[in-house]
């Protein structure tokens, strides 16, 4: 059992949680208006989407993006693509990639998302300058050049977990693996270093419902 549950920690400490800001960056002009992002967090190596929703003042026929994305601030990826198709970008060294999720064109004014499906590996972020992604989409309408979006978001790793510093054995391991970040300092502990709490019985009502959460 002990060793189950200290190989599910390896695997948890080798996530790491990375922060997600956005910001419209289009200009009074700009067709759409980008008023969220979702979520506010993904964890790497791994799948994702991110999605940023707004609102569009017209009708738009078609349209053709610009996706930028640096690492730090070193240029890391540039490739262009059709809104109204599904765009793939494969980032360098086999890191990762972006999918520019199609709109259903022509696009009609009001509700817009720009979804974006992520698969990133956890070396993309190291401690450093470098763990600052930044992402920029800009779209153009292909009839009148008006820009029609502008984009943009940030990821960068977040923070050590706030509950660093408390005792672990004080929570039931079984609940912090599930609902807590686990501290980047485990992956240096040994077993003989980790202080276990008691095993619940094997048929424990408590332990089955915890893992059910």
């Amino acid at each position: 059992m002990k060793s189950a549950v200290f190989a599910s920690a390896l695997f948890l400490a080798g996530a790491k949680k990375i922060n997600l800001t956005y910001k419209d960056c289009g200009s009074s002009s700009t067709h759409a208006k980008i008023t969220a992002l979702q979520p506010d967090y993904i964890e790497v190596p791994g799948k994702a989407t991110i999605v940023g929703s707004g609102v569009l003042d017209s009708d738009q026929t078609g349209a053709h993006f610009t996706l930028k994305v640096k690492k730090g601030f070193m240029p890391f990826v540039s490739d262009k693509g059709n809104i109204c198709e599904d765009t793939t970008i494969k980032l360098p060294l086999g890191t990762g990639s972006f999918t520019v999720k199609g709109l259903d064109c022509p696009v009609k004014a009001g509700n817009i998302d720009v979804e974006v499906d992520l698969d990133l590996l956890s070396d993309l972020f190291e401690d450093g300058e470098n763990s600052l992604l930044s992402i920029h989409i800009d779209a153009n309408a292909d009839d009148t050049g008006d820009q029609v979006i502008c984009l943009d978001v940030d990821a960068s790793l977040g923070e050590d977990d706030a509950n660093l510093g408390l005792d672990w054995p004080a929570l039931p391991l079984w609940q912090s693996l599930t609902k807590t970040a686990v501290p980047s300092t485990l992956k240096s502990l040994t077993c003989s270093q980790l202080r276990f709490p008691p095993v619940p019985p094997k048929h424990s009502p408590v332990l089955e419902h915890q893992m059910r959460m």
